[in-house]
């Protein structure tokens, strides 16, 4: 009689950790907690630049490039400025 309620308790904590497993599993929000720091850029186009010059690369004239350009088009493609430049005009 003793054996059948050790194991019973053992299957009740076993069943009680799989279900906690499960709850953490499925928990779709993030789990940073509110002082945490916000993560830095680990990518920047000053960056590149200097690595690939750092290779040799020749990184003059590349102002108009694709890669230079994201911030300039993420600011044009904004309705805010897109409006504000209809009433200037």
């Amino acid at each position: 009689m003793r054996e059948i309620r050790q194991l019973a308790g053992k299957i009740r904590t076993k069943k009680k950790l799989m279900k906690n497993e499960q709850r953490l599993e499925n928990t779709k929000k993030p789990t940073l907690p509110r002082t945490s720091e916000p993560k830095k850029r680990e990518r920047s186009v000053s960056r590149l630049k200097r690595e690939f010059t750092e290779l040799g690369v020749d990184m003059t004239g590349t102002d108009d490039a694709n890669f230079a350009s994201t911030e300039k088009k993420r600011f044009e493609s904004n309705t805010y400025f897109i409006k504000k430049m209809r009433n200037v005009i």
